[in-house]
């Protein structure tokens, strides 16, 4: 399913693809549709298969990643989705695409199933995940929101639905062209995680399909993220102060300062399980380390885009969605 404004000389080329891999392929461009969300809700109309597999137009899935994704929620019945990890691995400058793959490694490998033990769900994507159609199609997608993936996320456990992590199927995507794009972007999600907070909030603990204890942990989910506006600060406080300044800081807090420290090691040792588990390429190793020793100044610049996520919300008015900008001509996501 795609949508265009514009007619584009690849879309002749998909209307006259009938078979790929030995598999039926039907392209269809979705002409009233404004969004994706439109364009996953059309391809839902009359589905009747038992699992739908959902990949944006940029992926390219690994060998094993479907049957993964497929396997994982047949063995699970009481599980309604299962999202896989989305790397990197082409497009955009290399220094900035392997520093991003090695940060969404970290992301989906290990602070995802983390979070996810907290909450006592994942949370969707957007793709790369295996869904039963009928869930699909009674949460519906609304393509008002920024994010609609986390929007969805958020009503399916409101209403008692699982979402298993499976970081092992993985499928890798574009980077953004350049640091605009970037910004872009991750500015787009940072306002998505806002609007959903501001929208669905009220709605969690509302909701008589989860019990006490698990609306406040799925408000998690959407609270977990303003951690960061107090450990980055703290984290870059304390580089700075040792730089600088070098002052001597009560017992009491002395001892709190090792939390930060304590917590890298620990992650450090748990991020090594996971590598050697997935069995990653020593390159991703390194660009792992590199991102993790990097780490504090890159949450710093997250909690910066909840700031002024913030901000845009409460003073912008109407925010425009914008597709992120890729090196190949007409992919956006």
């Amino acid at each position: 399913m795609y949508n265009t404004p514009i007619e584009l000389p690849v879309q002749k080329e998909l209307q006259a693809l009938t078979s790929c891999n030995g598999r039926q392929v039907h392209a269809v461009h979705v002409t009233a549709s404004r969004s994706k969300a439109h364009n996953l809700e059309h391809a839902l109309t009359g589905l009747s298969e038992e699992v739908v597999v959902l990949f944006d137009a940029d992926h390219h899935p690994n060998r094993d990643c479907v049957s993964i994704l497929v396997s994982t929620l047949m063995r699970l019945p009481r599980v309604t989705a299962v999202q896989g990890a989305v790397l990197i691995d082409r497009g955009g400058p290399r220094a900035m695409r392997t520093l991003l793959n090695a940060m969404e490694w970290c992301s989906w490998c290990i602070f995802g199933p983390g979070i996810s033990t907290l909450v006592g769900s994942g949370y969707f994507g957007g793709a790369c995940a295996a869904w039963r159609p009928d869930a699909l199609r009674s949460l519906g997608f609304d393509a008002q929101m920024q994010t609609e993936d986390i929007d969805l996320s958020i009503r399916a456990l409101s209403q008692g639905h699982k979402i298993q992590m499976a970081p092992h199927a993985q499928a890798v995507e574009m980077c953004p062209a350049n640091a605009r794009a970037l910004y872009r972007q991750r500015l787009r999600w940072a306002l998505g995680w806002e609007e959903v907070t501001h929208k669905r909030l009220a709605g969690v603990f509302g909701s008589t399909d989860i019990s006490e204890p698990n609306k406040w942990r799925v408000s998690l989910l959407l609270l977990a993220r303003y951690l960061t506006l107090f450990t980055s600060s703290l984290g870059v406080g304390q580089v700075v102060d040792s730089l600088f300044f070098g002052r001597s800081w009560p017992l009491p807090l002395q001892v709190a300062l090792t939390v930060p420290m304590v917590t890298c090691i620990t992650l450090a040792v748990f991020t090594s399980w996971m590598l050697w588990q997935l069995r990653a390429p020593w390159p991703l190793w390194v660009a792992v380390y590199v991102f993790q020793a990097l780490s504090p100044g890159f949450f710093f610049i997250q909690s910066s885009l909840i700031v002024v996520a913030c901000f845009k919300l409460a003073f912008g008015g109407q925010i425009e969605w914008v597709a992120t900008k890729r090196d190949t001509p007409g992919i956006g996501n």
